[in-house]
């Protein structure tokens, strides 16, 4: 089976997004090793997790709704 275009791009773009995701994290990662986390350090990461974590969750579904419509005409039809 060949999958959409769309789906194709939402994949390069989650990998490309994959690395990124571990190149911050090694980085707080090397932050917590080195020292005790203080409470800003703690605030910067819990917003950068979190941002990460719905932009994820956004982008793969919207690659998901894009793959099942080029699988299923039906849902072509359906209303966006």
């Amino acid at each position: 089976m060949i999958m959409p275009r769309t789906a194709m791009l939402m994949l390069n773009t989650t990998s490309r997004n994959t690395r990124h995701f571990v190149r911050d994290f090694r980085e707080f990662r090397t932050d917590i090793e080195a020292a005790e986390p203080d409470h800003l350090f703690i605030a910067e990461f819990s917003k950068w997790i979190n941002n990460w974590w719905l932009l994820h969750i956004q982008k793969v579904d919207q690659g998901l709704g894009a793959f099942l419509k080029g699988v299923f005409p039906i849902l072509r039809r359906m209303k966006q």
